[in-house]
C-alpha cells in the first residue's frame, strides 16, 4: 500500500478587495507555489520500505517531473489516499458566502476506474493537524518521532496496511462522513474535476491550523487509482476558489481603505495568533511572545462613534509581546504614511519599526501620551506633549499640555520629493503638529529604508489599534478627515482665521493715567504690540511694557477645539537676549481701567532672541489651544492674552498691530451630531411609522 500524502503549502494569487460598504463577495484562488519533496511509507501486502524524500517514485510524467495525489488502488493492492491542505489564515475575519470549490488536474489514470468508483474528500481531525511534508507517513502523524496518527479523542491509532495506518477508517483519523465526492464515469488525463466544499467547512478552515482533507478511494478492495497534480506552481495545481465578503468597515475603516491604504491591520481579533491585514490579506501579522488581544479600543465609550461598535485593540505590555509583519513593500527615500491609534504612556520607539539591512536604515515609530516621532538610525524626530525642557517649567518649544488619558490618533508622513530625516510631518487627533517638530536625538539622516520584515508593538507597553501604511503622503486633510471619521459618521472639521479686537501696550510708569495715550512719552502705546524690560538695578523701570490684546470668539461659542495657533509677527527688535512669554488674562478690562500687573494664568515661553527672530516681518506661531478651548468651552472667560519678556533685561520688540502682518488666531474646530438617544430612536422611528401608515391609506 502506497501512502502518498503532501501538504499542500498555499499562496493567494487573486484578491479583489472591496472598499466600500455594504462588501461584496471576492473570488479568490490559492494554490502551492513551490513543488514538496516526495514522502510516505509505502506498504506492499504486508512488507514495509520506507520511501521518504523519493523522487523517482510515482513520477508525474504529464508534468514533466512533478508528484501527484494519489486516490486508490493501481490494481497490486497499493492503497493510496492524499492528503492536501489549504492556509487560509489571510482570510481571519471574513465571512465565507457560498460553496467553493476545489479544482484538481487528473494527470494519470490506473485500473480504469468508472461510475463504480468513488472518491471521497474527508475533513481530517483537529488532532492530526500538525503533519507535515517529509515528516509525515502511511503509518504516522511524525516518522522520525514515532507520534502516532490520532483518532478525535487523540488516541493514537495502529500503523500497518489498509484499514490500519492511513488516518484509520472513516471516524478515526478523519470524519465519519464525506464532505464531498468523486464519482464520473471516467477520468481523462489532462483534464479538471471540480469538487463543492460546503460553505461552513470553508469558514472552518480559516483558523491557526487547519488539519486539512484527506483524499482516498471508498472501496480500497477496487483496483482503480487517479492521481491529481500537486504542483502549484501554476494554475494546473489544486486550487480553491472561495467566495468571500470582507469584514465589515467602520466609518473610519472606510476613510482608510479609500485613501488608498496598502497595509491596515485593525487589530480587532479576539483569539489565535494571526492579525488580519484588510488591505492585503496575504501580508498577515503574527501574534508573537502573547500580547493581549481583544482589549477595548476607541468606541463610542470614548467619544468615537465612528468606530465599530466592539472596536477591539491589542495590549503590548509584556515588553517582548508584538506582531511580526511581513515587509511592506516600502523603502528608500519613497513617499509614505503611518497611521494609528495609541493608549500609552511609555515613549518606547516600538509602535511599528522596521531594521536595517544592507545599505537600508532602520526605521521606528514612537506613539505616545508624551511624544510622536520617528527615528531614522540614530536621528529621532518629532514632536513632544509637555510644558518643559531640560527641566525647566517653561518650555522654548510649546506644544500644549501631555495628551490626556485615553485613545489619541495620529499619521506621521513623508512627502514626495522629501529626502531627511526632519523633513517626516506629525499629525494628532486631527491636528498639524508638524510646526513644532524638532530633533529630540542624534542629528539628521538621509532616509533610506530598508523594504524588510518589521514589527508593531515591541516594548510598546500599551495599547495599540488600527495600525495603516500607505505608500503615498496623505496630507493634512486626509488625517484630520480620518479623525473626524472616527468621532462621528457626519463629523466635520473646519478652521477660523480671526484678526485682533482690542489692543493695547501698557508701561508700568504710567498705569493708564488722565495722559493715556501719550506715545510721545514712549509710554503707553496704541498703535502698535510693544514689550519691554529693563534689568533690575538699571534706571527707567517706569518703562518695562506689557501688550495686551484680544479676540472676538462669540461666534465659536461651545464648537470642541481640536488646535488653535496664534501667529504674531515682529516689527522690530533689539539684539539683547530675553524670553518672550504668553499668558491668559483672568480679569475683565479696558482702555481706561487696564494695568501693566494685570492678572494672567498658564504664562509659558514661547521663544529667545532669534524665536521669533532678529529679522523684520519674521512671525511666530505659537500653539494656544488650550486656552482658547477653556474659553470656547466655558472653563474661564476670553479676556485675551498677555505679551511680555519673563525676565528682566534690557530688551525691546515691537510686534504689527495692523496690516497684513496683523496678529491672528487660527481656531481648528470639530462639529460632531449629537448621538441619537434611546428616546429619539423611537420617536424617529415612530414618525417613519406613522408616514408609512399614512402612505398605506
Amino acid at each position: 500500500m502506497n501512502g502518498r500524502m503532501a501538504r499542500i503549502s498555499s499562496a493567494l494569487v487573486l484578491v479583489l478587495l472591496a472598499v466600500t460598504i455594504p462588501a461584496v463577495g471576492d473570488t479568490l484562488t490559492f494554490y502551492r507555489t513551490a513543488a514538496i519533496p516526495e514522502l510516505g511509507i509505502s506498504n506492499y501486502n504486508g512488507v514495509t520500505s520506507a520511501r521518504l524524500n523519493d523522487s523517482s517514485t510515482y513520477i508525474d510524467s504529464p508534468m514533466g517531473g512533478s508528484q501527484a495525489l494519489f486516490a486508490g488502488d493501481n490494481g497490486n493492492d497499493a492503497d493510496n489516499r492524499s492528503l492536501v491542505g489549504f492556509d487560509l489564515r489571510t482570510l481571519t475575519g471574513w465571512t465565507i458566502t457560498g460553496d467553493a470549490t476545489l479544482r484538481l488536474r487528473v494527470t494519470q489514470v490506473d485500473g480504469s476506474p468508472d461510475a463504480g468508483d468513488f472518491f471521497d474528500v474527508y475533513r481530517v481531525q483537529s488532532t492530526n493537524a500538525a503533519w507535515t511534508a517529509g515528516a509525515s507517513s502511511w503509518n504516522r502523524l511524525d516518522q522520525g518521532g514515532l507520534v502516532a496518527w490520532k483518532d478525535a479523542a487523540n488516541a493514537d491509532l495502529p500503523t500497518g496496511p489498509s484499514p490500519a495506518g492511513g488516518l484509520g477508517q472513516p471516524g478515526e483519523g478523519y470524519a465519519a462522513t464525506p464532505l464531498a465526492t468523486i464519482n464520473q464515469a471516467s477520468y481523462t488525463v489532462n483534464s479538471f474535476v471540480n469538487v463543492t466544499i460546503p460553505q461552513a467547512v470553508v469558514q472552518s478552515m480559516i483558523q491557526d491550523n487547519d488539519p486539512g482533507l484527506l483524499l482516498r478511494s471508498r472501496d480500497e478492495t477496487n483496483a482503480g487509482r487517479v492521481a491529481f497534480n500537486q504542483q502549484g506552481a501554476n494554475v494546473n495545481g489544486p486550487n480553491l476558489t472561495i467566495q468571500a465578503q470582507a469584514p465589515a468597515l467602520s466609518n473610519y475603516g472606510q476613510k482608510v481603505m479609500a485613501d488608498g491604504a496598502v497595509h491596515y491591520w485593525r487589530l480587532n481579533e479576539t483569539g489565535g495568533s494571526i492579525a488580519a491585514n484588510q488591505a492585503a490579506p496575504t501580508d498577515f501579522g503574527t501574534y508573537t511572545n502573547s500580547p493581549t488581544v481583544g482589549e477595548a479600543g476607541p468606541g463610542a465609550g470614548d467619544g468615537f462613534y465612528g468606530m465599530d461598535a466592539d472596536n477591539r485593540s491589542v495590549d503590548f505590555t509584556p515588553s517582548t509581546s508584538q506582531v511580526a509583519l511581513p515587509a511592506l513593500g516600502i523603502s528608500g527615500n519613497s513617499a509614505r504614511t503611518y497611521e494609528g491609534w495609541f493608549n500609552a504612556t511609555a515613549s518606547a520607539q516600538a509602535y511599528l519599526s522596521t531594521p536595517g539591512s544592507g545599505s537600508g536604515k532602520r526605521i521606528s515609530l514612537t506613539a505616545s501620551n508624551g511624544e510622536v516621532s520617528v527615528a531614522v538610525e540614530g536621528h529621532r524626530f518629532g514632536v513632544t506633549f509637555d510644558t518643559t525642557v531640560g527641566g525647566s517649567p517653561q518650555s522654548t518649544v510649546y506644544t500644549g499640555a501631555p495628551l490626556n488619558a485615553g485613545w489619541h490618533h495620529f499619521a506621521v508622513t513623508f512627502p514626495d520629493g522629501a529626502t531627511t530625516s526632519d523633513q517626516f510631518r506629525f499629525y494628532v487627533d486631527g491636528v498639524d503638529r508638524t510646526p513644532y517638530a524638532r530633533t529630540l536625538a542624534g542629528s539628521a539622516q538621509t532616509v533610506n529604508t530598508a523594504d524588510v520584515a518589521g514589527w508593531i508593538g515591541l516594548g510598546a507597553g500599551g495599547w495599540i489599534d488600527e495600525v495603516a501604511v500607505y505608500a503615498s503622503d496623505i496630507g493634512r486633510e486626509a488625517a484630520a478627515g480620518h479623525f473626524a471619521a472616527a468621532r462621528s459618521i457626519d463629523a466635520t472639521i473646519s478652521q477660523d482665521t480671526r484678526t485682533m479686537g482690542r489692543f493695547l501696550s501698557v508701561a508700568q510708569g504710567n498705569r493708564n493715567d488722565s495722559l493715556w495715550p501719550d506715545e510721545s512719552s514712549g509710554t503707553d502705546r496704541a498703535s502698535v504690540l510693544q514689550v519691554r524690560e529693563r534689568t533690575v538695578d538699571q534706571s527707567g523701570s517706569n518703562l518695562r511694557t506689557n501688550a495686551f490684546f484680544e479676540f472676538d470668539l462669540s461666534e465659536l461659542m461651545g464648537r470642541e477645539v481640536l488646535n488653535a495657533t496664534l501667529t504674531l509677527c515682529q516689527d522690530s527688535r533689539n539684539v539683547n537676549t530675553a524670553y518672550l512669554q504668553l499668558a491668559r488674562v483672568t480679569d475683565p478690562w479696558d482702555e481706561t481701567t487696564l494695568a501693566w500687573d494685570q492678572a494672567v494664568a498658564d504664562a509659558f515661553r514661547f521663544g529667545g532672541t532669534n524665536t521669533p527672530g532678529e529679522n523684520d516681518d519674521k512671525p511666530a506661531v505659537i500653539d494656544v489651544t488650550d486656552m482658547v478651548r477653556g474659553w470656547l468651552d466655558g472653563t474661564y472667560s476670553n479676556y485675551g492674552f498677555r505679551l511680555a519678556f519673563d525676565e528682566q533685561a534690557f530688551v525691546i520688540a515691537d510686534f504689527y498691530s495692523q496690516g497684513e502682518f496683523a496678529p491672528q488666531l487660527t481656531i481648528t474646530t470639530l462639529s460632531v451630531p449629537e448621538p441619537l438617544t434611546a428616546l429619539g430612536v423611537l420617536a424617529a422611528a415612530s414618525a417613519v411609522g406613522g408616514y408609512i401608515r399614512r402612505r398605506r391609506r
